[in-house]
């Protein structure tokens, strides 16, 4: 009974990576906010300010963080 919850995270989270595109912000697992600017099978390189980026596996990147880029910064 415990198991079958766990798959469907599971299955998810997999099925929201692979539909990952430009232009989509992500939060990573470390709590990095960035916009993604390339991708390939394994690795995105995400913009998390003017000119600066980084390579991060793929599958570190935690949840979508689309609402944040309405949000007025403080």
């Amino acid at each position: 009974l415990m198991i079958r919850p766990q798959q469907k995270k599971q299955r998810l989270q997999q099925e929201f990576l692979k539909e990952l595109k430009r232009g989509d912000m992500v939060i990573t697992n470390a709590g990095i906010v960035g916009t993604i600017k390339n991708l390939s099978d394994k690795l995105v390189t995400l913009e998390i300010d003017e000119g600066v980026c980084l390579k991060i596996v793929r599958s570190q990147i935690l949840e979508s963080a689309n609402a944040l880029k309405d949000a007025k910064p403080a």
